[in-house]
């Protein structure tokens, strides 16, 4: 997985994630399954671990 964040506004940012697994035929049905029935859960918890960690980061001091 690929993510980054882009500044948008003084107190607003996007954030972005890519999942970057390319399967095909049952490899790809094992892993949507797999995805939705254990990983999902995992990945957005992560994903609002880093939410949170990104909103307390201090702000740049602009001269």
């Amino acid at each position: 997985m690929f993510g980054s964040y882009t500044p948008t506004a003084p107190n607003l940012s996007a954030v972005f994630f890519w999942r970057c697994r390319r399967v095909q035929g049952w490899q790809r049905n094992v892993w949507r399954f797999l995805y939705r029935n254990r990983l999902e859960a995992r990945h957005w918890v992560v994903l609002e671990q880093d939410r949170v960690i990104l909103e307390s980061m201090a702000q740049p001091q602009l001269q």
